[in-house]
């Protein structure tokens, strides 16, 4: 199927996706409905066993069972005929069939039911909405302001062709990718590049499509229609992405494709091979059904959801958000995590590194050009005044004027300063030798004598390095994939000792990379926080958001959330998937150690069903107290 937005074909088996709206969610009535029929086969099961009259209680033990387990005989039925014969469904339905063949009819309502109530536990866990790329939308400026001879009017965006002059006022989105012909402005490129700081343009630039006019109102021409934005290739590949991942199979369908045949082997030679020598089938069709109900996986079914489930408590309690059990389980095979820098391990803040100041006292000097850029709404402004708080009160202030990209004019008490780049000072005649730095600098003239700088850059965020340390510490690749220039780049990865890294990425670009590793057969991790990152965190393997942003559409992108944006709390989630898997395995070999004795007990000594039902409730007790260890 497809729609006005882009393709979108990614369905769940467990769940469906409305194409219209973009949604994919659990189906609640499919839920609503399992409930239902677990709690009339309940229902029938009670009554069935109080009825007087045999018949009578066979019937309703009967009808409870096939409202419960209908779905599941379905479901065998039709992977036998597809020659998918030995899955959880086939094992389930036998066994629980086999217990009501030999009058135990309370037993098989009970193995289906158990088995019901496991399969909404896993729904839980792996069925977490993978979200809405509806939210893309609200990178799209619906409205464009179009020139046609001498009126100026409204139209879509949609309906903007190659060619067509448009104008862009301050605070409004770029509608479509096109070349500025008049005028120049900052426009805040984070959410398409990554940039953390605005970019400067003017007349011959060309602009893209999801930025954000900071300044100037801008008269542009459509190179491309929205169809081929950049936005629109970042809708299209979160809708379509998801079809090309790699899926978890289920634990206990993996479980299943081995332990269900060796079950069904051994039941067949147990039913066929002694009564062939001694004649006595009924007895050992009997010890053949008893062992089936001995063999289902009633505590893996509950265990194992269960397990999987507290560990995605006790990692939310780190502020990891685990979407699905799937995701926790493959967290144990990644190979290569790849990073977003802007934001996830920087910042994404500018801040003050370094004042330098000349023949002028250096708190002086502040107190100027914080009352200076006081009246400026640049990023960069706001970041010198959050660092220092000019105390000038009595001070004449006085023609101060903002120039787009460059810096702030004015003069204070008499004398003109200038603060700004290299390109302020140059238009202003001051001639001096520009900072070999990657940093942002703001260099600060005074009657055009240079008096001082003041840089200013992106901080590496706490606990980076030490994650980082971490996952090469434990055979893990590292990878930084970033929209910002290479000098910048560069200097991010030598003080995170982050040995490959690509700069100047398109969101496409980083996508593109993800696919290349994971078509080389690398189990990828991508870190991502804003936007840009979404199809790329779609193509990975595991796609883990970075929500110190607070970014809906990374959120919805992302398989596991970093709710309060923290770094150094991933090392925990692997800590908790490890320790997760270790659960999962202790109770495998729990259930199947426990239900190997009661085996031998029933083909040695004596068939009991109830000793069965004993040990297998039991198993499935320890199993759930073993499981819940993951929320610690």
């Amino acid at each position: 199927h497809s729609h006005e937005h882009g393709g979108c074909s990614c369905c769940a088996s467990k769940g469906k996706v409305d194409l219209e709206h973009g949604v994919e969610s659990v189906d609640k009535r499919r839920l609503a409905f399992k409930i239902t029929s677990i709690l009339l086969a309940t229902i029938f099961a009670i009554i069935g066993s109080f009825v007087g009259n045999e018949i009578a209680s066979i019937v309703l033990f009967v009808l409870g069972y096939l409202v419960v387990a209908y779905e599941y005989i379905i479901k065998a039925v039709k992977n036998i005929i597809k020659g998918e014969i030995f899955d959880e469904n086939f094992l389930m339905v036998v066994a629980s069939i086999g217990a009501m063949a030999i009058g135990e009819m309370r037993e098989g309502i009970l193995v289906i039911v158990l088995f019901s109530i496991g399969e909404i536990l896993e729904d839980f866990a792996l069925r977490k909405s993978k979200g809405s790329i509806t939210s893309l939308m609200s990178l799209k400026q619906d409205i464009s302001h179009k020139i046609t001879g001498d009126q100026l009017s409204d139209v879509s965006t949609d309906t903007l062709v190659v060619g067509d002059i448009i104008i862009i006022k301050s605070g409004e989105k770029v509608p479509v990718d096109g070349i500025i012909i008049d005028g120049e402005t900052d426009i805040d490129n984070k959410t398409i590049t990554g940039e953390s700081i605005p970019v400067h343009y003017g007349v011959g630039d060309e602009i893209v499509a999801g930025g954000i006019n900071l300044g100037n109102v801008l008269q542009v021409r459509v190179t491309r229609e929205f169809k081929d934005t950049t936005i629109k290739k970042i809708m299209d590949i979160v809708s379509n992405a998801e079809n090309n991942k790699p899926k978890s199979e289920k634990v206990i369908t993996k479980f299943a494709k081995v332990y269900t045949p060796m079950v069904v082997l051994i039941a067949l030679i147990v039913a066929i091979v002694p009564s062939v020598v001694t004649g006595r089938w009924v007895e050992f069709i009997h010890k053949a059904l008893v062992f089936l109900v001995i063999s289902c996986p009633c505590a893996l079914v509950i265990s194992i959801p269960l397990a999987i489930f507290s560990g995605i408590g006790g990692a939310s309690k780190k502020g990891v958000l685990i979407k699905g059990g799937n995701i926790i389980e493959n967290l144990n095979n990644i190979d290569l995590i790849a990073f977003d820098k802007t934001g996830t391990l920087t910042t994404g803040n500018m801040s003050v590194c370094e004042v330098k100041s000349y023949d002028i006292d250096t708190e002086k000097m502040l107190d100027i050009v914080s009352l200076i850029e006081s009246n400026s709404t640049h990023p960069i402004a706001k970041v010198i005044t959050d660092y220092h708080r000019s105390k000038l009160s009595n001070t004449l202030l006085e023609n101060v004027q903002e120039v787009s990209g460059k810096g702030m004019i004015a003069r204070v008490d008499g004398k003109e300063y200038l603060v700004g780049n290299i390109a302020l000072l140059a238009e202003h005649n001051v001639v001096i030798e520009e900072l070999n730095t990657i940093q942002t600098v703001l260099y600060v003239c005074e009657n055009s004598k240079l008096i001082g700088h003041i840089s200013l850059s992106d901080t590496i965020k706490e606990g980076a390095k030490e994650f980082i340390q971490f996952l090469q510490n434990n055979g893990k690749q590292v990878v930084m994939l970033t929209g910002d220039r290479d000098s910048v780049a560069q200097s991010v990865a030598q003080k995170l000792q982050i040995d490959t890294y690509y700069s100047a990425l398109m969101p496409e670009d980083k996508a593109q990379k993800i696919r290349e590793y994971v078509n080389a057969g690398k189990r990828v991790m991508f870190v991502g926080d804003g936007i840009n990152d979404a199809p790329a965190l779609t193509c990975a393997n595991i796609g883990v958001c970075n929500n110190g942003s607070g970014n809906d559409i990374s959120m919805e992108a992302g398989d596991i959330i970093l709710m309060n944006g923290a770094i150094r709390e991933m090392s925990a989630m692997f800590k908790t998937s490890k320790k997760t898997r270790n659960i999962v395995i202790e109770n495998i070999v729990l259930s199947l150690l426990v239900k190997l004795v009661i085996a031998i007990i029933d083909m040695t000594v004596f068939p009991s069903m109830w000793l069965a039902v004993i040990a297998d409730v039991g198993v499935t007790i320890v199993a759930i107290l073993n499981s819940i260890r993951a929320l610690r």
